[in-house]
């Protein structure tokens, strides 16, 4: 029901998108049909409300696209993610105290939970709460999505002194889920994207 509500949601947005970004588009046209005088243009802009139709169709099977790809999915309803590179991603259900990213390809059932956790080229380091239902206290992990290697540590001071050697974020610098997902997809890409 909830993945129901944020596909009509998402759908409301691209197409608000769409009709923006096809109108700021047939105003560049016109804009540019006027200064250089192009007859081909200027029959173009003889037909203003289909070519904004047109365009905005253009617009709206790419906002989808985008919005359904890798980078651009953020999940629908109860469910959220982040992409961490690779294919990957750090998935939640209602955003509540608990995450999850499954870091083997080969073992797809396999999923690590984790807390709180930080993101930084492609490497998320976090608290660690176990594998599947495996119970870790005081754990903490770092998985590079780029070479698929995991690392766990069982104290916060074996996790601070490689994280300071790696140039990775400290334990006080990681956030809940909800936090990374304000800071991934917040800002600009809340407002011009999907």
């Amino acid at each position: 029901m909830f993945a129901l509500l944020g596909l009509i949601a998402l759908t409301i947005k691209i197409a608000i998108l769409a009709s923006i970004y096809a109108g700021l588009t047939l105003l560049a046209l016109y804009i540019f049909s006027k200064r250089t005088k192009r007859n081909w243009l200027a029959r173009l802009m003889s037909k203003k409300i289909l070519i904004w139709f047109m365009i905005g169709f253009i617009y709206t099977v790419a906002l989808f696209i985008y919005a359904f790809s890798y980078w651009g999915y953020s999940g629908l309803g109860d469910y959220s993610c982040i992409p961490i590179g690779n294919g990957l991603v750090v998935s939640s259900i209602d955003a509540l105290d608990g995450s999850w990213f499954e870091p083997d390809r080969v073992q797809y059932s396999r999923q690590a939970n984790i807390i709180n956790f930080a993101i930084k080229n492609n490497t998320i380091c976090g608290e660690f709460k176990g594998f599947n239902s495996s119970s870790c206290d005081n754990c903490f992990i770092v998985f590079d999505a780029k070479t698929e290697k995991i690392s766990e540590f069982y104290s916060p001071t074996e996790y601070a002194a490689f994280a300071t050697k790696n140039n990775l974020p400290q334990h006080g610098q990681v956030k809940s889920f909800i936090e990374n997902y304000k800071e991934y997809w917040g800002k600009l890409k809340a407002i011009f994207l999907p």
